[in-house]
């Protein structure tokens, strides 16, 4: 198994569920599933692995773009 990456490369287009964890903080079941239900934006499907489009979710980490069903002065 590859060694951990201790930081996410600042040049790569996407990221992986990982990198998302390490950024939000948030559980690996929460990114999981909240990938899976549109709650965190980017989410990019290649076969069985999961990656995220990086400008998707630098602008929904920014509050610039909404959930499903979300919208904006609601």
């Amino acid at each position: 198994m590859p060694a951990e990456r201790e930081h996410v490369d600042a040049n790569n287009l996407t990221l992986t569920a990982r990198d998302v964890m390490r950024l939000t903080g948030f559980s690996e079941n929460f990114v999981y599933q909240a990938l899976k239900d549109g709650r965190i934006a980017g989410r990019v499907q290649c076969g069985r692995r999961v990656l995220v489009n990086r400008a998707a979710f630098e602008r929904w980490l920014a509050g610039e773009s909404e959930g499903p069903g979300e919208r904006r002065g609601a």
